[in-house]
């Protein structure tokens, strides 16, 4: 869907396989969207990694916990773009967007 929306996709399994993809990749990543709870390395940790790797990057984290789970995650404080699961094609395109043109 984002393909077919003009946006280039570097697809990773999960947290620990985004980082090793990432770094072989060596390009400049505009945008990170990633679900907070995954295996080995959790969206959280992939974030902290990527705001170093990719300093002019955003960030756009999913995820199936409610607000009030993400609050003892430590993401309100953080300026993030978030998407609750489930959701549409249209409004994580929208978050996409919005988060690029937070730039």
């Amino acid at each position: 869907m984002l393909e077919r929306s003009g946006y280039q996709v570097i697809e990773a399994r999960h947290g620990a396989d985004a980082l090793m993809v990432a770094a072989q990749d060596g390009r400049s990543i505009d945008l990170l969207l990633t679900d907070i709870v995954m295996p080995e390395v959790n969206g959280l940790e992939l974030a902290k990694w990527f705001e170093v790797a990719h300093p002019q990057g955003r960030i756009v984290f999913m995820s199936g916990y409610t607000d009030d789970d993400l609050v003892g995650r430590g993401l309100s404080d953080r300026a993030v773009v978030f998407v609750a699961k489930p959701f549409t094609a249209s409004v994580l395109l929208t978050a996409v967007r919005s988060a690029l043109a937070a730039k």
